[in-house]
């Protein structure tokens, strides 16, 4: 079930980082429209925020130190994704694009609809992290000394 999280939130991230990667100056202007950044800040941000999901995306494909990295970065990222998209949308009431997968118009770009999928992405993390440890996943094994 962990590893069934992890690649949902993956295969979301991923979608969402090419998506923008194709159109930086569409994704400015959508991150511009929020209005949470100073101008000078739009165009960075629109060509490293989608490079950051789509590493996070891939490295919750792989194995071992990778895809705790993963799971970090993405838990990082949806949390800042949250937090702005919260903000944007007690301004505006969540009808506005939040430019989330690189497209304007559509009910998967409306700021609200965003919110509410970023905090089901992180609920998803979260029950993979604990999955992982009860089953035992990321823990160090005991010392023969301790015994």
């Amino acid at each position: 079930m962990a590893r069934l999280a992890e690649a949902l939130v993956g295969v979301v991230l991923g979608a969402a980082g090419l998506l923008k990667i194709w159109d930086p100056p569409a994704f400015a202007l959508a991150v511009g429209r929020l209005r949470l950044l100073p101008d000078v800040l739009l165009g960075p941000a629109a060509i490293l925020m989608p490079w950051l999901e789509l590493a996070a995306a891939a490295a919750l494909f792989l194995r071992g130190p990778w895809r705790a990295a993963g799971r970090a970065l993405a838990a990082g990222l949806l949390v800042a994704f949250t937090a702005v998209l919260g903000v944007a949308w007690g301004r505006d009431g969540g009808a506005s694009s939040c430019g989330c997968f690189g497209v304007e118009g559509g009910a998967w770009a409306r700021v609200d609809v965003g919110f509410v999928r970023n905090l089901l992405l992180l609920v998803l993390l979260s029950l993979a992290l604990r999955g992982r440890k009860a089953a035992g996943c990321g823990t160090a094994p005991a010392s023969p000394a301790r015994s």
